[in-house]
């Protein structure tokens, strides 16, 4: 299986990554990772971006949070 390597606002990926079936996968849990974040974001609190890579570096999707209204 490939492995997926998540970074947080242009940052470089500093996880061991997630093994995931294809880029359909990994941009499936980007979007669950994302729709967290924004969950759990602060009322004013700075957008956070959300890049997916595979595991030869190449860019296969990202995201921004979303605020999460109650």
């Amino acid at each position: 299986m490939p492995r997926y390597y998540f970074a947080l606002n242009g940052s470089t990926a500093e996880d061991d990554g997630e093994d995931l079936a294809d880029d359909a996968a990994a941009r499936g849990l980007l979007a669950v990772i994302a729709k967290e974040l924004g969950r759990n974001r602060k009322p004013f609190q700075e957008p956070v971006h959300v890049t997916v890579f595979n595991e030869r570096g190449q860019r296969v999707g990202e995201a921004w949070d979303l605020p999460y209204f109650h």
